[in-house]
C-alpha cells in the first residue's frame, strides 16, 4: 500500500517525467473508481496533490498524460466527466484552464482521439479524432484555445511521425479505397513529396461495404465483405469476424484491416464485422454499459444485428451463421453458441478467456469488479457455466504456451463440455503463444478454420 496523506492507493498507474518538467505519479484505487494525480519533489519527496478522477464503474487511464507546457505554466491531461473524453489544459495547481474542442473542415465535433505530439517552439499540439468512431483524423490544436485546423482530408485513418522541433513531418493514411499514403510536409503544411513504399502491394483489395444498423435506437457500425466473385440471386453462409471486448473496435475506414476477412470471404462466405456497447470511441456510458457482465449486452446486440442484416440483405443466409475470434474474440464466439444458438450456428473460438477468475487483474476488475463482490456476475460470463448447453459445432483453438491467455482456459472449457458429454474439436498450436507469427502456420489455421466453417454450416 502506498499512502498518501492518509489514504491508501493500490496501483501506481503511470509514472512521468520529462526535461524541465515535474515528476508526477497517478495513482488507482483496487476498484478502479478512483484515481489521483500527485507531483513530486525529489528534494523533499513530498507528494503536492493536483486532481482526482472519479467513476461509478471504472477511471480510464491515459498513459500519455499528463504533458507539461514548455513554460512550465500547466499542464494537459484528459478526462471523461462530461461524457466524452475531452482534452483539457490544467494550471500548476491542477485547476482547469480550458477545455479543447476538435471540429472538422465542414464544422462538425468530432471526438478526441488520443495524443499525437506538442512542439517546443510553438504553441501547437496535434492529436487523433473524429466524427465517427470508424475513422481517425489528426487535428491540429492551438494552446490557448483560439483554433483548430482538420488536417485529413479523404476518408481513413490517419497517423504522423514529426521530426524532434516540428518543422517536418510524415503524415501517414490508411484510406476507404485502399490507398496507403505516406506525405512529407513541412510545418507550413507544404506537401513536398509522396514517399514510395517498399512494402510489397497486396494480390488482393478488399471489397468492403460500410453500413449501419440501429438497434433500439442506437446506432451500430457495420462492415460487409462479399466475394470477389459475388453472384446475385445467391444465398451465402455468413461468418462474423468479432472481437466484441473493450479497449478495441473492429470496424474501420482503413480497407486494408480488412485483408485476411475478405480472404475468407472469397472462399464462399459472407464475412460481417461490428462493434456494440462495450467497445471505445462511442462515449462513456456506450463504453461502460458492460461494467460487472462483459458478455450479455454485446452479445445480445451483436446477435439483433446480424438478424437485422440477414433481414435486410436476401443474399445472406441466416439458416448458416458463424463466429470466429482471437483472444477476447475467441470467448466472444464461445459464448455465442453456447449462449446463442438460435443466431449463431457454429463458432470457432482462438484462444478464449473461459474463465475470467484467471485472467489479468487489473483489467478483469476493471471490468467485471472484484470476485468476491461480483461472484455471480463472473460466474454468468464462465464459458464453463453453459457446458451443458452446448448444442452447436465448436472448435477451439489455443497454443499450448500462450502467455497472454493462458492454455488453461481452453483446457478447463474443454473438461467441462467432455464431462457434459458434448461434441466438439479441439486444435492445439504446438509451442505457440498468444500470436501466430509464423506465416506457414497462420495459413494452415485459416484453411482449417474455413474448412471447419465449410463442413458445419
Amino acid at each position: 500500500m502506498i499512502e498518501t496523506g492518509g489514504e491508501a492507493w493500490e496501483y501506481v498507474a503511470t509514472v512521468r517525467s520529462a526535461k524541465d518538467s515535474p515528476l508526477t505519479i497517478y495513482y488507482e484505487s483496487r476498484d478502479q473508481k478512483d484515481a489521483a494525480l500527485y507531483r513530486l519533489d525529489p528534494e523533499t519527496a513530498q507528494l503536492t496533490e493536483l486532481l482526482r478522477e472519479h467513476d461509478d464503474a471504472w477511471v480510464n487511464i491515459d498513459a500519455d498524460m499528463p504533458r507539461w507546457t514548455k513554460d512550465g505554466g500547466g499542464f494537459l491531461w484528459t478526462s471523461e466527466r462530461s461524457g466524452d473524453r475531452k482534452l483539457e489544459l490544467r494550471r500548476t495547481d491542477g485547476t482547469l484552464v480550458r477545455e479543447f474542442e476538435l471540429k472538422t473542415k465542414d464544422g462538425d465535433s468530432a471526438r478526441y482521439g488520443g495524443f499525437v505530439a506538442m512542439f517546443d517552439q510553438e504553441s501547437l499540439m496535434i492529436v487523433k479524432g473524429g466524427v465517427s468512431s470508424i475513422e481517425s483524423h489528426l487535428f491540429g490544436l492551438e494552446l490557448d484555445g483560439t483554433g483548430c485546423t482538420d488536417m485529413s482530408g479523404a476518408k481513413g485513418v490517419f497517423g504522423a511521425i514529426f521530426s524532434k522541433n516540428g518543422d517536418t513531418r510524415v503524415i501517414t493514411g490508411s484510406l476507404a479505397n485502399g490507398k496507403q499514403l505516406q506525405t512529407l510536409c513541412r510545418q507550413d503544411d507544404h506537401e513536398v513529396m509522396e514517399l514510395p513504399s517498399l512494402a510489397v502491394d497486396p494480390t488482393i483489395m478488399p471489397n468492403v461495404e460500410w453500413t449501419t444498423v440501429t438497434i433500439e435506437l442506437r446506432r451500430h457500425e457495420v462492415a460487409i465483405l462479399r466475394p470477389r466473385d459475388f453472384k446475385k440471386g445467391r444465398k451465402y453462409p455468413v461468418i462474423e469476424s468479432v472481437y466484441g471486448g473493450p479497449g478495441s473496435s473492429v470496424v474501420t475506414t482503413a480497407a486494408r484491416a480488412y485483408l485476411r476477412n475478405q480472404w475468407m470471404a472469397d472462399q464462399g462466405f459472407i464475412v460481417v464485422q461490428t462493434d456494440a456497447r462495450g467497445t471505445p470511441g462511442r462515449g462513456r456510458d456506450w463504453e461502460r454499459a458492460i461494467s460487472g457482465n462483459v458478455i450479455d449486452i454485446p452479445l445480445s446486440e451483436h446477435a439483433d444485428i446480424v438478424k437485422a442484416l440477414c433481414a435486410q440483405y436476401p443474399e445472406m443466409d441466416a439458416s448458416r451463421v458463424g463466429i470466429t475470434g482471437w483472444s477476447f474474440g475467441g470467448y466472444f464466439s464461445a459464448m455465442a453458441v453456447l449462449k446463442r444458438p438460435d443466431v449463431y450456428k457454429a463458432a470457432v473460438a482462438g484462444a478464449p478467456v473461459t474463465d475470467w477468475h484467471d485472467y489479468d487483474t487489473h483489467y478483469t476488475e476493471r471490468y467485471m469488479g472484484m470476485p468476491d463482490a461480483n461472484a455471480a456476475g463472473y460466474k454468468a460470463c464462465d464459458a464453463s457455466t453453459y457446458a451443458d448447453q452446448l448444442s452447436r459445432p465448436l472448435l477451439l483453438i489455443h497454443g499450448t504456451t500462450d502467455d497472454n491467455v493462458y492454455f488453461q482456459h481452453t483446457l478447463k472449457l474443454h473438461d467441462a463440455l467432455f464431462r457434459a458429454g458434448k461434441k466438439h474439436e479441439l486444435l492445439m498450436l504446438s509451442g505457440f503463444t498468444h500470436m501466430v507469427p509464423d506465416p506457414n502456420v497462420s495459413m494452415r489455421l485459416y484453411e482449417r478454420i474455413v474448412r471447419f466453417f465449410k463442413t458445419e454450416m
